[in-house]
């Protein structure tokens, strides 16, 4: 085998095995919230509202009540914490993630959490086409 065959071999060899990677976030990142101390009659009705970011709660992007309802969200309570999973924003599979402004509002409590600057810690992870 010549010189010249050895290198294209290798070169395309190796060509081959790096054209098929690629790095990629490993998942979505979302917020679950967690409320700790509330009953869960206090939980059973909640409004979430997304604010445009950095904008000290000014401008208003959308709104939505969630109730203890399966169809909207997932109440989990264990002991003193109660889960909320948040399925639908505004008829669409959307929940509380980066780059938004947050506000929780709890009626039966009459309390407002703000949520801003969430930190978004990427993972990456490299995949193959070919593996070994």
């Amino acid at each position: 085998m010549c010189l010249m065959s050895k290198i294209f071999l290798i070169v395309s060899i190796l060509f081959i095995t790096l054209s098929g990677c690629r790095t990629i976030l490993c998942s979505s990142t979302y917020l679950t919230p967690a409320f700790i101390g509330f009953s869960a009659a206090d939980m059973d009705t909640l409004i979430v509202r997304q604010f445009e970011p950095d904008d000290n709660f000014l401008h208003l992007i959308d709104t939505t009540l969630f109730t203890n309802d399966p169809k909207v969200a997932f109440y989990y309570t264990s002991h003193d914490t109660t889960i909320v999973v948040l399925n639908i924003l505004s008829g669409e599979e959307k929940y509380i993630i980066p780059n938004y402004d947050w506000q929780i509002y709890i009626p039966a409590k009459n309390k407002t959490i703000l949520i801003s600057k969430i930190v978004l810690l990427t993972q990456l992870k490299t995949s193959k086409i070919i593996s070994q």
